[in-house]
């Protein structure tokens, strides 16, 4: 047995001694192999040390063995080289993961600095999980290129976000002409240009009558700042959330989201004042979508019978089309009784346009499909094509109900995602993404519906213009997560990249960027059919 270098042990009297873990000597010997192949020359000592111990196991006075023993300055300098096992750990597990299409993982070791003092090889959360095994080193419009050197058509746009594809030339410039003139100036300190020329022309695609705007970061924060401003204008505590709704992960956000119990548990109290209310979910229901609409409207009415009295609710706030609920569009007669009861009863309106913003659903808002105007507008994703920016808009009569102080934060509307923003929407004009989400989404549609009519194992294809979802279900009905997951890896062997949603996690979402052409649709299609016959036909041998 030899024990390798592991960390060093401070003694509290200056003495530092080296503390190892115990392994083969055959272990040793593959360990030093591993090093010196990944290391080169710069490591030769640690693997010349490592076999004269695996030989010699652990004799004489300056062998490593399971006790403690004084290190000199030349072994701790060894010990750096162990940053080299790291290496080696890493491929190995990606590897692994590769062949599972597991999550991605870092391994962790712990080096020696020369100094003596002990350093970790940091690592992410192990559950900042990926949803795919590529590791992407470029990107350009509707595909991501892996450091495996593939290319991948991304049906995920980062969730949404790269609405003009990845790196698109005129968002890229924009980008860059900003970061050589001014990165941050910092907007309650003073003014920049980006910022006056976003308001200017978010003025053109926004509502009749909300000229007013307040950035920050994350959808999560826009939405709280909503939630902050319909509290201090109304001066009521309440707030009506649609039971499925996401609405983000910080803790006031979470509070209002009900897509699924991992975004809101396990730090509980979450925030008061929040009551739920249905979503007209037809499909989940099993009932056609003006039975699920008057349902819908009736418990709201009951909810502010029974559980928040009118006097007490600050506003409704729901997603035009639910996002990690299931991809489930509202209907018009919906929404339009949450706009008349607000009106009717003093509320306001809150529109969390945050995935279904800025040409996603096949119209500049989600919630032009249905005939209403909300009394603040959330944005964010889409808005800045992959820089973090969001947002929200009222009326210049009700931002101005908001108390002092209350809205603000260092990086909001930064110059660099402000200047991105611009060019944004510039593309989203020039290119006519709006349209094209229309036209692209209606042919993917037709194409997702035609590989459900011959699969048994889908339930339901939904969404709208390039927001859509289809949702795996057992034979008696059930969510069926398990095809769902089958579905989305074989998918990303067919070179597909896609994601899941859904309370179960058993629908799969469709989000590419707008630029996406017929080509491209064709391609994605032809893959996600291949998907699906390998996936369903694990679940039809279970």
């Amino acid at each position: 047995m030899v024990v390798v270098p592991h960390r060093v042990h401070h003694d509290g009297r200056g003495d530092q001694r080296l503390l190892g873990l115990l392994v083969p000597a055959e272990t040793a010997i593959l360990l030093a192999s591993a090093i010196a192949g990944r290391g080169g020359l710069n490591v030769l000592p640690l693997v010349c040390h490592l076999v004269v111990a695996a030989v010699s196991a652990a004799s004489g006075p300056r062998g490593l063995t399971q006790r403690p023993n004084t290190v000199s300055p030349l072994d701790r300098s060894r010990v750096v080289a162990l940053r080299g096992a790291r290496d080696a750990q890493e491929a190995e597990a990606d590897h692994a993961n590769r062949a599972g299409h597991a999550d991605h993982a870092t391994a962790r070791v712990t080096q020696i600095t020369t100094h003596g003092r002990e350093t970790n090889m940091t690592a992410l959360s192990p559950h900042l999980r990926q949803a795919t095994p590529v590791t992407a080193v470029r990107g350009e419009g509707v595909h991501l290129y892996g450091e495996d050197g593939r290319r991948y058509l991304d049906f995920t746009a980062g969730i949404g976000v790269t609405s003009t594809g990845h790196c698109h030339p005129k968002v890229v410039a924009a980008a860059q002409e900003q970061v050589g003139t001014l990165i941050h100036g910092q907007y309650t300190t003073v003014m920049h240009q980006p910022l006056r020329q976003l308001v200017e022309k978010l003025g053109e695609v926004l509502p009749a009558g909300l000229d007013s705007l307040f950035f920050t970061n994350s959808g999560s924060e826009a939405v709280e700042a909503a939630l902050r401003l319909a509290r201090q204008a109304t001066g009521r505590p309440n707030v009506i959330v649609c039971h499925g709704g996401f609405h983000g992960r910080t803790v006031a956000a979470a509070s209002m989201t009900t897509s699924g119990t991992r975004f809101r548990s396990g730090f509980s109290p979450l925030m008061s004042g929040v009551v739920v209310t249905p979503f007209p979910s037809a499909y989940r229901y099993g009932w056609d979508e003006d039975a699920a609409t008057r349902f819908a409207l009736q418990e709201l009415d009951y909810t502010l019978q029974t559980i928040s009295s009118p006097a007490d609710t600050a506003a409704v706030i729901v997603e035009p089309v639910l996002g990690e609920g299931g991809y489930v569009p509202a209907t018009r007669a919906f929404l339009q009784g949450l706009r008349e009861r607000a009106d009717r009863h003093g509320f306001l309106l809150i529109l969390d346009e945050v995935q279904t913003g800025v040409g996603r659903t096949g119209r500049f808002w989600g919630h032009d499909h249905f005939g209403v105007t909300p009394d603040i507008l959330v944005t964010a994703k889409g808005l800045a094509s992959g820089f973090p920016l969001s947002g929200i808009a009222a009326s210049e009569e009700l931002m101005a109900k908001a108390w002092p102080g209350s809205q603000g934060g260092t990086y909001g509307a930064n110059a660099v995602a402000c200047a991105a923003a611009c060019a944004t929407l510039d593309v989203v004009r020039d290119e006519k993404l709006v349209e094209n989400a229309e036209a692209m989404g209606k042919r993917l549609r037709h194409g997702l519906e035609a590989v459900a009519d011959r699969t048994p194992g889908i339930g339901d294809v939904r969404g709208l213009g390039l927001m859509l979802a289809t949702e795996f279900v057992t034979e008696d009905g059930s969510p069926d997560p398990e095809t769902a997951a089958r579905v989305q890896r074989a998918a990303v062997d067919e070179g597909l990249l896609l994601l899941l949603c859904g309370a179960w996690n058993q629908v799969v979402r469709m989000i590419p960027a707008l630029v996406i052409d017929e080509t491209a649709v064709d391609e994605g299609l032809q893959a996600w059919a291949t998907a699906v016959e390998a996936g369903t036909s694990g679940a039809s041998a279970r």
